[in-house]
């Protein structure tokens, strides 16, 4: 997916170090140039767009785990919403008296008192988890996710059928010996901007000391003594145009609502049934 990028260029699709994200604060973030390649090339506009890349690791710990949490909660919610539908109530009633409670003065059977505990008690467990004020979770943390959804996961984004994500199988460092850094995840719908300034910097190759020392504090980077940002690698055609059209989708979608629900069924009792 990666290929080697010519000297002193730059270009859509050119992968850079030190780049910002708003999620986590480590120095392993790369990114990854999104702007039109003539505006990059003719030096077009003042400013240009960038999303960031992480480790599949950084992506697993923090983006994925936070999904899951999120899902698994509106799972265990759903569980008890249909235990209380089923009981003849409006399952909206928990959002007004809170779970706990309409378990408590509802479910009046043991057994099903001891599952909608059960799911509110792991609800209860995900909320910590959801709340935690941390860019990383851990092993022991993901235990709480069944296994097969992270199996399922794994499947779409192996496939890049993951909404908003683009696996790259390997991220080669060409300017540092061929350097592999192992399979990375593009954040398709984080973007950032630099000046043109930074990106000619990064360009030639990127000193943080002399930015520093000239009090310029280059937002889009995260600078620190002794760092250098350059162009460690290119995405390869007909990958980036993959990665442009999928980033493209993200923000050109339009929703509607289907035409009627029951459509189907009318059509199919119309035109087969009847």
């Amino acid at each position: 997916m990666c290929r080697p990028c010519p000297v002193d260029a730059i270009t859509q699709g050119s992968i850079f170090n030190y780049a910002f994200s708003e999620d986590l604060d480590n120095k392993n973030v790369l990114g990854m140039l999104i702007s039109a390649r003539c505006d990059l090339a003719n030096l077009k506009t003042s400013k240009y767009s960038y999303v960031p890349v992480v480790s599949l690791e950084d992506y697993i710990f923090h983006y994925l785990a936070r999904k899951l949490f999120l899902d698994q909660k509106k799972e265990e919610v759903g569980k008890i919403k249909n235990m209380v539908k089923d009981l003849g109530h409006d399952p909206g009633i928990i959002d007004v008296y809170g779970i706990k409670k309409c378990i408590d003065k509802i479910v009046e059977k043991q057994k099903a008192k001891e599952k909608a505990n059960e799911a509110f008690e792991k609800i209860e467990s995900l909320n910590e988890l959801i709340n935690k004020n941390s860019d990383r979770y851990t092993k022991d943390d993901l235990a709480i996710i069944p296994s097969k959804k992270f199996k399922s996961e794994f499947s779409d984004l192996s496939q890049n059928k993951a909404e908003g994500y683009y696996l790259i199988d390997d991220v080669v460092d060409h300017n540092n010996r061929e350097a592999s850094l192992g399979p990375h995840v593009v954040l398709l719908r984080e973007v950032h901007h630099m000046s043109a300034e930074i990106a000619e910097f990064i360009k030639k190759g990127c000193v943080h000391d002399e930015l520093l020392e000239a009090g310029n504090s280059a937002p889009s980077l995260v600078l620190g003594k002794g760092r250098m940002s350059y162009v460690l690698c290119n995405m390869a055609s007909p990958y980036i145009e993959l990665v442009m059209q999928r980033f493209s989708n993200i923000f050109s979608r339009v929703g509607v609502k289907d035409p009627h629900k029951n459509l189907g069924e009318r059509f199919f009792m119309d035109y087969i049934i009847g």
